[in-house]
């Protein structure tokens, strides 16, 4: 809603900047320190990251049109912190937990797309 909201993204803009900013590098440690042999670092991830940081940087565009670029900034740091939980609370309860969390709302969009 943040995003969507007039008025509100220069509002809390710094803010949330300073979250994710946070994020990305709680995850970039967690990684790093992490003694699980699936959480290395690969070519791809790089590619992955570089590729949207440098998009979003020289995009070029207006405020609206770069929106996206940040929201897929903010997906990109949220979706490694995910794999870094679900790494770390493998075979627990606590996993399943989350698992099933992200999986209800894509069952209702999947559902959605195919009776709407």
């Amino acid at each position: 809603l943040i995003y969507t909201t007039p008025g509100m993204v220069e509002q809390y803009k710094p803010h949330v900047d300073i979250l994710f900013v946070m994020l990305a590098l709680l995850v970039i440690i967690g990684i790093e320190y992490s003694d699980d042999s699936r959480l290395n670092a690969r070519p791809i991830d790089f590619l992955v990251v570089v590729t949207a940081l440098i998009l979003s940087g020289m995009s070029g565009e207006t405020f609206g049109a770069q929106l996206y670029w940040i929201i897929a900034v903010h997906l990109l740091v949220i979706f490694y912190g995910i794999e870094l939980a679900l790494v770390f609370y493998r075979k627990t309860k606590t996993a399943n937990f989350i698992q099933i969390l992200f999986s209800l709302p894509l069952a209702v969009l999947m559902i959605r797309g195919i009776f709407l």
